[in-house]
């Protein structure tokens, strides 16, 4: 116990920015291990389908600005947030990948340092701020966070920020920039700057900074393009990431948070407004929500695993087996999450599947693949799609999901080749890994007359289609 009690007072030592820096050099250290193991074994730097949609449109705006996407032939608008605007600005001086490098890692560090600034606020000791670091750095969540191309960022750092303004009460002027910016990032950012409003009483001039360019720029966005759909509540088995869901929750970190959200009758009392907000965002299962949410998992997961910590065990030898469970399975959690990312596709050898589509010519014809992997063709080959996950302002991308599962599952020659002329394709591109549930598209593709192999190695097989129309 001595040795216990001299380790936590060297702790307690610690200042602020020795901590900051011990957390930033984890962080960076941390979030290296996928990209490396990925670099070592030739495979794509980035992994999954939605940083490609982000490294798209950063690209389609270092060649010029545009809100236009004509990836699957009819026009719908990109994206565009500060985030995109500020990285593509950078990418046309530096190139994209050393711009990504730098741009994350500031705000990885300004997030951090100013995350800390706020602890102190509320004086929380330095050992529960390493615990807080260690579970939120381990968190897969986090890792897509900081470590992934996404705009998510840039809105977790200014939140961060306007949050340690908030609470001190100075650089008003800056906060006000904050709560212009934040609906310019979308619905869900503006609902954040509202939430942020709401820690302390709102002055006349902040409630307008973001109230009017919100009330702006969403009435040009309806006017424009519509009413978009807003992505809702996702399946709960999606949450945990020991099922392998990269942005996910980990078991023994959300066991954790409950344990403290039920019992945390200290913490309540000390932090009540901010305990009820937390807790009433943290019932907001919505997927845009979830890297913000997981502050507040991690935040109530050390204050239960410290209390625990600190707490008399009538059984001791439970108490120091039950710690090191957890403590395992929070590691263990962060860890198969880098190996998940390490191993997840696309692989080098899809890669080389769309560029030899890109070296052979793809012509005005389209390439269908599963949705999940339209951003990849789209940005290696340039080739317009049959459809692709971003649905968002995209009116027609319902029915051509329907048409696809069509095309998918029938048997009927005539009724899926006359799918695939209605919509201009000329490709197929397949991977090995999701032929089992191709079964009716891979009856169609044995007719040879219609359907020609063109490529195949171990991770993709590319089709032609072609027949004289009548």
């Amino acid at each position: 116990m001595k040795t216990v009690d001299v380790f936590i007072s060297k702790i307690e030592g610690l200042s602020t920015k020795k901590v900051f820096a011990f957390a930033f050099l984890l962080g960076v250290l941390l979030f290296s291990i996928p990209f490396l193991s990925r670099s070592l074994h030739h495979e794509p730097l980035f992994s999954g389908e939605e940083a490609f949609y982000d490294i798209n449109l950063i690209a389609a705006l270092q060649q010029e600005f545009t809100v236009t996407d004509t990836a699957l032939g009819e026009s719908r608008p990109w994206l565009v947030t500060p985030y995109h605007l500020l990285l593509s600005q950078a990418a046309r001086v530096f190139g994209f990948l050393p711009s990504f490098v730098l741009f994350h890692l500031l705000l990885l560090g300004g997030s951090l340092y100013f995350l800390l600034l706020c602890f102190d606020f509320f004086k929380s000791t330095k050992t529960q701020q390493l615990l807080f670091l260690f579970i939120f750095l381990l968190s897969p969540l986090t890792f897509y966070l900081f470590a992934m191309p996404n705009a998510s960022i840039l809105i977790f750092f200014l939140c961060v920020l306007a949050a340690w303004i908030r609470f001190t009460q100075r650089y008003q002027a800056l906060l006000c920039i904050i709560f212009v910016l934040l609906p310019f990032f979308g619905i869900w950012a503006f609902l954040l700057g509202c939430a942020l409003l709401l820690l302390r009483k709102p002055t006349l001039r902040e409630a307008l900074c973001l109230f009017v360019p919100a009330i702006l720029y969403f009435f040009w966005i309806s006017a424009t393009f519509g009413f978009p759909a807003l992505s809702l509540r996702i399946p709960f088995s999606s949450l945990f990431a020991d099922l392998g869901n990269v942005q996910g929750y980990g078991v023994f970190t959300l066991l954790l948070a409950a344990m403290g959200i039920a019992f945390g009758s200290e913490f309540k009392k000390q932090h009540r407004l901010f305990f009820f907000m937390a807790l009433f965002t943290l019932f907001l299962f919505v997927k845009p929500l979830l890297v913000y949410q997981n502050l507040f998992i991690c935040i109530f997961a050390s204050y239960t695993f410290l209390r625990l910590a600190q707490r008399a065990w009538s059984l001791p030898s439970l108490k120091e087996i039950s710690l090191l469970l957890l403590f395992c399975g929070i590691l263990f959690t962060g860890l198969s999450n880098f190996n998940h990312v390490s191993l997840d596709l696309p692989s080098s050898e899809v890669f080389q599947g769309m560029h030899w589509l890109q070296e052979h010519g793809i012509g005005e014809g389209k390439v269908l693949t599963e949705p999940a992997y339209g951003f990849w063709v789209s940005g290696v080959t340039g080739s317009k799609l049959f459809l692709d996950t971003q649905t968002v302002f995209s009116p027609f991308s319902e029915e051509r999901m329907k048409d696809l599962a069509t095309i998918v599952q029938s048997r009927d020659l005539s009724l899926t080749t006359r799918l695939l002329d209605q919509y201009g394709v000329r490709y197929l591109l397949l991977l090995s890994s999701s032929e089992k549930d191709l079964s009716g598209l891979l009856f169609i593709l044995g007719n040879r007359e219609m359907f020609k192999k063109i490529y195949e190695n171990n991770a993709v097989t590319i089709w032609e289609y072609s027949r004289e129309q009548p």
